[in-house]
Parts: structure tokens; sequence; C-alpha cells
């Protein structure tokens, strides 16, 4: 598997890791890679015993190592005020809002889509070059939040390794996240989860599209 990458890749940095020792071992493995600096993990292994169509120890691993970007983007865009308002007559309806999209144009820049702009209506257009003749695909996300709800200061709070319990958002106990009434949440046992305090919004309708397009 190293001499194929080397092949592809001559000048990449190659870590190596055994998967010699179980799944459990393999898992750690993939964390650790990811903790020493890996941008890509490849492997061709499989075992016999590992579940297959649910997410097993190593499926869990490849997740978490995956989120990690992710979840430190979402929770910074997630406390940018970004709250529309309703009846505007201005695109978009609030000023703050271009904060948000401002910090992506310098993001994306950063990564380098250099053609990463923002139009005078508060769109963020950027284009990631593929494989000649391949199908474009437009990824879209919306970074507007819903004026219902406060959504100013907003801190999220992450329940790791959700063990399956009510969910009880500290800044309002009224406010409690029930498994036995929400299936979708009944359904993340051992996943991190992501809530507001309680006494704003979260968010994530669409700042987690904004930070996975990211």
């Amino acid at each position: 598997m190293a001499q194929i990458v080397h092949d592809i890749a001559p000048k990449a940095e190659i870590l190596f890791a055994s998967a010699f020792f179980g799944e459990a071992a393999f898992a750690q493995s993939i964390r650790d890679l990811a903790a020493a600096g890996a941008d890509i993990i490849v492997d061709d292994v499989i075992y016999f015993a590992e579940p297959m169509y649910q997410d097993g120890l190593i499926a869990k691993a490849v997740a978490d190592v995956s989120a990690d970007g992710v979840l430190e983007r979402f929770l910074r865009y997630v406390r940018i005020d970004t709250q529309a308002v309703e009846d505007a007559d201005t695109y978009p309806s609030t000023e703050k809002q271009l904060d948000l999209s401002r910090l992506l144009v310098d993001e994306l820049r950063a990564i380098g889509l250099t053609d990463a702009a923002l139009t005078e209506h508060g769109y963020v257009f950027a284009t990631l070059p593929g494989a000649a003749g391949a199908p474009v695909v437009g990824l879209i996300a919306h970074v507007d939040t819903t004026p219902e709800t406060p959504g100013g200061g907003v801190e999220p709070i992450v329940h790791e390794a959700y063990d399956g319990a009510l969910i009880v958002l500290g800044g309002d106990p009224a406010q409690v996240l029930d498994p036995a009434e929400e299936p979708e949440l009944a359904a993340r046992v051992g996943h991190d989860i992501v809530t507001s305090s309680g006494t704003t919004l979260l968010g994530a309708d669409d700042k987690a599209g904004v930070a996975e397009i990211m």
C-alpha cells in the first residue's frame, strides 16, 4: 500500500500503522494517524467479524476523525449572529449576516479557492476545479437563522459520547431533549450531540450544511 501511495504522490510524507492486532487497535491507529497530521488515510483491510451495514469500532473511528474539522468550524459559525428579520426589503435581510459570509470568503481563499467572492446581495461563490468533462456539482447552504428564536449569544454545548439519557439544556432546564420522543436522538447513542444552552437557537439550520461544505 505504501509503495502504491508513493508512486501516486512521491513527495508526500507517509505514515504507517499496523492492522495486525485487531479491530480495536486498528480503530485507535486511525485516531493516532489523524492526530499525527495525516490528511488522507487509506487501508486495504477487512475483518470477517466486522459488523456489516452498521457502524463498528472502525467505522466510528473514521467518523470521529472525519468530523473533527467539521465540528470545529460548526462551533465557530454558530457563535456568529446571522439572524434574519421578516419583511425586510434588503438582501440579506440583516447586515450582520455578512459577518459570517465575509469570514467564509476569507477561509475559502485560505484553502486555495482563489475565485471566492461575496456578491452585493450577500451570496458567497467559490469554485473547486474537478476533472475535465466530469459533471459539475453545486453545493448550497444558507447562513441566516430564523427570527422566531433568539439568535445572539449562542453557546453551543457538545455532549460527547451521548449515553441515551435525557439531555437537559443548562441555560433553561425546562428545555429537555427526550430520546423517547425523538427517535433520531435515540439512534445516536455513542455519538457526539451538539445543542444550544437552551436560551437561544443553535443555528444548525443551516450552519451544519455550511460547515460540511467548507
